[in-house]
């Protein structure tokens, strides 16, 4: 299971090379929760070893290197 967060908007999923990627928008750091996400972000995960890990970049993404 992946948990994005109850604060985000996300626009687009998709599955692709090994892993999955999100594109949301999401608040500016120290943002009040009132206000509308505006801030663009794409989150990776791969596949590593049978679960699904957090990428630490977009670099790594298909290659199975979190």
């Amino acid at each position: 299971m992946v948990l994005l967060g109850d604060r985000v908007n996300p626009r687009t999923r998709a599955v692709r090379e090994g892993g999955l990627v999100v594109s949301c928008l999401e608040r500016r750091p120290g943002g009040s929760d009132s206000t509308a996400p505006t801030v663009g972000v794409t989150r990776y995960w791969v596949i590593r070893d049978g679960d699904l890990v957090a990428a630490t970049c977009g670099a790594s993404f298909g290659k199975g290197n979190p």
